[in-house]
């Protein structure tokens, strides 16, 4: 999985976990409240993957690893932000690419 899908599907993840209780747009659990939190939990996700590579003994593990992760959070920005190409879509999947949800 790439660090765009790694994202996309950490997000989703979380999104799924949170109570839906809210209308679409309104209300303390509203789908977009509830996207938004997702994000969050995301970038705690990943802000402890990094965490615990940066104290990892293994450089050459490191490197690597690090580096994918440093991607996955730079993706979840993008989302967060809006960012055109960022977030999964119909599109993705009609080219037959897949995200585990």
């Amino acid at each position: 999985m790439n660090s765009r899908e790694k994202a996309n599907d950490l997000i989703n993840r979380y999104y799924y976990m949170l109570p839906n209780n809210g209308e679409l747009n309104s209300g303390i659990n509203s789908c977009e409240s509830r996207y938004n939190e997702a994000i969050e939990c995301a970038f705690v996700t990943v802000e402890e993957m990094i965490t615990e590579l940066t104290e990892e003994i293994s450089p050459s593990v490191h490197g690597f690893r690090h580096r994918y992760w440093s991607e996955v959070k730079q993706w979840i920005q993008k989302i967060k932000d809006k960012e055109p190409g960022a977030q999964w879509t119909i599109d993705d999947m009609k080219q037959g690419k897949t995200i585990t949800i």
